[in-house]
């Protein structure tokens, strides 16, 4: 199975979010923003003072809104200077893996050093580490997306956790 893609700065962006805003951090970044809230309602609603509700809005602003513009900034660094965000990717399938070729630069990804294969917000992401992942953008892959997801599904190992609703063959 051939195929080609470009990923691009958004695509990054929405990898980093999701990083972000799942696991210990998302669970982190829940905490402060129920706190930060509590201590707006606390500041104004309840007359707690106003000096309460600015901590409290503060919070919100670094964790809800100064985080993502940072992620950002450094995607969007990392796409001007990576020739992956820059150029169409071609991917070839076989029965050992991934081949991945960018321009010059060739690649790959034995399906036993895939970990986990997750869906989130349009995105598939194959893990090779707990931070490490090879992303295809669902949109981009067209009308082949679902051909090309059973093709991984039917190739990686049977330790690997995949998406609700998907079906190992």
């Amino acid at each position: 199975m051939k195929f080609k893609f470009k990923l691009d700065v958004n695509d990054l962006f929405r990898f980093s979010l999701i990083h972000s805003y799942t696991g210990s951090g998302g669970f982190f970044s829940a905490i402060v923003g129920i706190i930060g809230i509590v201590m707006i309602v606390q500041g104004v609603a309840l007359g707690a003072g106003i000096t309460k509700a600015i901590v409290g809005l503060v919070m919100l602003a670094l964790f809800f809104g100064l985080n993502p513009a940072m992620l950002y900034l450094k995607t969007k660094r990392q796409g001007e200077s990576n020739m992956m965000y820059q150029t169409e990717t071609e991917c070839e399938f076989d029965e050992k893996g991934m081949h991945i070729h960018i321009g010059e630069q060739n690649g790959g990804i034995l399906w036993s050093e895939v970990q986990k294969v997750q869906y989130l917000a349009g995105l598939y992401m194959l893990y090779t580490g707990p931070k490490t992942a090879f992303v295809f953008n669902e949109k981009k892959l067209g009308d082949e997306a679902q051909n090309i997801m059973n093709y991984i599904y039917s190739h990686v190992g049977p330790h690997v956790k995949l998406p609700k609703g998907a079906v190992r063959k």
